[in-house]
């Protein structure tokens, strides 16, 4: 569940295949054109026979909705509908105490196929690539970036612009995820991926943009790598920074712990991490924000994956496997479920919660045990506190008996 929140938190508008739609004509007032997901105007808000609707236009024809409908103007649009999203957007609207926090909420919204300009009906054809997930997308860094102006949305800041037209969007403002503290003249480090291209019809608040990217705010520790952190099944994930205030721990893909690792030589450097803007905490399990760059005098590393929250062992290959041999050793976690268990010396056993439950009163110390399952192939760049083979078990023969897991 935290993997799909801490996803959504970062993906734009993903329109969903099964969903049917239905291209529907509205005429009503124009209330604004907004900023979208990103800075670009690309939302147009009407008043429609009394009741608010919000529909979206691709960023490229932000001018030709601002030459031709004005505040006030009685416009007539086709819009390609989501029916069961339309209604229960209504319905949240009619409801809520706080409409405004549901205007923001905009995934699966419609977008309009075609204006009316005069007589004349004018085509805003789809533009596909605007249709993309977060996790596909290249991620920058931006070090020290000098904040010139923001922009603000009720109150909140919503986008953070930069020296060089550099534009950091982010769409996520409000009292809970507030970025408010950032004034104009402070040196910010942000990473995120690329928004819109300044194509033509393009237009934003700002005149002088030249390049926007969503706002995913860095924070700067200053110290020097303590010791590292490492997974159940030996794997370096993680370190810990030694700071003038304390010890901080940030996580790190696996694959860069070698990388990392030549700059563990006690000399201080400054290590940028992910801010957590959320209070979520799962207990007993190693979660700390990711680390996203390390400077050292002239010499800098950056990690621009982004998403490995909690998931920092990145994914890997796997060939087949059959092991066997006395358990030499059950790990279990503080609330006496079987994590994993060790045959012999150099094979590490992974046990989920079902095959814990499943097999748990067998899989003692001394017993012998043989495992079929999918050996890990481990990756160039890990680093591992033990030359453990790692199987994911699909089969068990233990205690005379044979089990076939899930």
């Amino acid at each position: 569940m935290k993997k799909l929140l801490y996803l959504l938190f970062f993906i734009p508008v993903i329109l969903n295949a099964q969903v049917k739609y239905e291209v529907k004509e509205f005429t009503g007032t124009v209330k604004s054109i907004d900023i979208g997901w990103g800075f670009a105007f690309e939302r147009l808000k009407m008043e429609v026979s009394g009741v608010k609707a919000i529909f979206l236009f691709y960023p490229q024809y932000g001018k030709l909705m601002i030459d031709n409908f004005k505040p006030g103007d009685v416009a007539t649009v086709r819009v390609n509908v989501n029916i069961k999203a339309a209604e229960a957007f209504s319905k949240l609207l009619a409801t809520s105490t706080n409409p405004s926090k549901v205007e923001e909420y905009f995934f699966y919204r419609d977008y309009i196929t075609e204006i009316k300009i005069g007589d004349a009906w004018v085509p805003l054809p789809e533009d596909k690539q605007q249709v993309f997930d977060m996790r596909t997308q290249r991620n920058r860094i931006f070090f020290g970036k000098r904040v010139e102006d923001l922009y603000k949305v009720n109150g909140y800041t919503r986008a953070v612009i930069c020296e060089g037209g550099l534009v950091g969007s982010y769409p996520m403002a409000g009292a809970k995820y507030s970025i408010n503290d950032i004034k104009i003249n402070d040196r910010i480090t942000f990473m995120g991926y690329k928004f819109t291209d300044n194509k033509p019809g393009v237009e934003y608040p700002n005149k002088d943009v030249k390049e926007v990217y969503h706002f995913w705010r860095l924070k700067n520790e200053e110290g020097f790598i303590k010791s590292f952190l490492y997974k159940q099944n030996s794997v370096c994930l993680g370190l810990v920074i030694e700071t003038n205030e304390g010890d901080v721990r940030v996580s790190f893909p696996s694959n860069y712990a070698q990388r990392i690792n030549k700059y563990a030589t006690g000399k201080r450097m400054t290590f940028c991490r992910a801010l957590q803007y959320s209070s979520f905490k799962e207990d007993k399990i190693m979660n700390p924000p990711e680390l996203h760059a390390i400077i050292s005098e002239a010499d800098t590393l950056k990690i621009e994956e982004a998403g490995f929250y909690g998931g920092a062992d990145v994914a890997h290959d796997h060939k087949p496997a059959v092991v066997s041999g006395k358990i030499s050793k059950v790990n279990r976690s503080d609330r006496g479920g079987i994590m994993n268990v060790i045959l012999g010396n150099d094979v590490y056993v992974e046990i989920t919660y079902t095959t814990s439950e499943q097999l748990g009163k067998y899989l003692k110390k001394g017993i012998e045990m043989e495992v079929s399952g999918d050996e890990r192939i481990k990756k160039e760049g890990e680093i591992y506190s033990e030359d453990y083979r790692i199987i994911t078990p699909r089969k068990v023969k233990v205690d005379g008996k044979e089990f076939l897991l899930q």
